[in-house]
């Protein structure tokens, strides 16, 4: 499977579009199956002529991209400042895609591609909005649903409210819902994770949480039981994440569930609690994760 991807950080948007378009195109040729573009906040204002510059120098059947707080490229990461990364292939079976939510009175309902359409992949890569779209719940209905289907992708995060995140397909920029590409054919896909983190403490049960506010963590305020956590971090620390186990019945000590992790952007320091980037169930089970440089690859 050809593929290629660059890295620019020139300041100016488009600029930074011709030059990983160009790199790309040197590399596998126009008209690659699939592109993936990633820009960071400083180029959130101009994502719909970047990608328009890469539709026309790069020429690629099928394009997704979200707006994100870093990208990466080669052996670099850069992080909330001007940078554009694309990564684009040459494999059969690709297919765009766009799911919306919408609130159907006490209900979340999730529209998108049909069944005939989702019977025909075996990944999917999916970029979703963690504002606007349960990217949790279409996870869970695509594994009762199509459980041959491997789902991989990650949150656009280059935003702190609703809005603020692009995504893109083909030819259109949308600010909420999710994106993504279906992959079928010969093609064979292998996960590989590399979220540069590490656990750190125990699990802990949300005891109280409201919408995406998370108020206590197994009966004590979320700020008390993430400053006890203080005395472990180090200089290798470059942030904290919340992980939610996918399996919330691992309710053990040593819980073997998949987590996601949830980039949380502030503390209400007067109620103790902890604001994250999608919604909390009480009962949920949660843990934290440090950034770490020497954790990322």
């Amino acid at each position: 499977m050809p593929y290629a991807a660059a890295l620019s950080e020139h300041p100016v948007g488009t600029h930074a579009a011709e030059e990983v378009a160009d790199k790309v195109a040197a590399s596998i040729g126009t008209a690659p199956d699939a592109a993936l573009l990633f820009l960071t906040a400083p180029h959130t204002e101009a994502v719909g002529e970047i990608a328009a510059v890469v539709r026309e120098r790069l020429q690629p059947r099928a394009l997704i991209g979200a707006s994100a707080v870093s990208v990466v490229g080669g052996d670099l990461e850069i992080e909330e400042r001007p940078a554009v990364s694309l990564w684009a292939a040459r494999l059969e079976g690709v297919t765009p895609v766009r799911f919306t939510a919408f609130r159907d009175g006490d209900a979340i309902r999730i529209e998108g591609p049909g069944k005939e359409t989702l019977d025909s992949a075996h990944t999917f890569l999916l970029l979703p909005d963690p504002f606007t779209f349960p990217v949790g719940d279409l996870v869970e209905q695509l594994a009762v649903d199509h459980p041959e289907i491997l789902v991989v992708g990650g949150l656009a995060s280059a935003a702190q409210r609703p809005g603020d995140n692009r995504l893109v397909l083909d030819d259109q920029v949308f600010r909420d819902g999710a994106v993504g590409l279906l992959l079928g054919g010969p093609t064979q896909v292998t996960t590989v994770v590399s979220q540069g983190c590490r656990p750190i403490g125990r699990p802990l049960v949300v005891t109280k949480a409201e919408g995406n506010l998370i108020y206590e963590l197994a009966g004590r305020t979320a700020y008390d039981q993430l400053a006890s956590l203080l005395d472990e971090l180090s200089d290798e620390a470059i942030g904290i994440l919340l992980g939610r186990l996918r399996d919330d019945r691992g309710l053990g000590p040593e819980p073997t569930g998949d987590r996601l992790s949830l980039r949380f952007f502030g503390i209400r320091g007067w109620s103790g609690g902890h604001r994250g980037l999608q919604r909390i169930r009480s009962l949920q089970l949660s843990g934290a994760h440090l950034r770490s440089q020497r954790r990322r690859r």
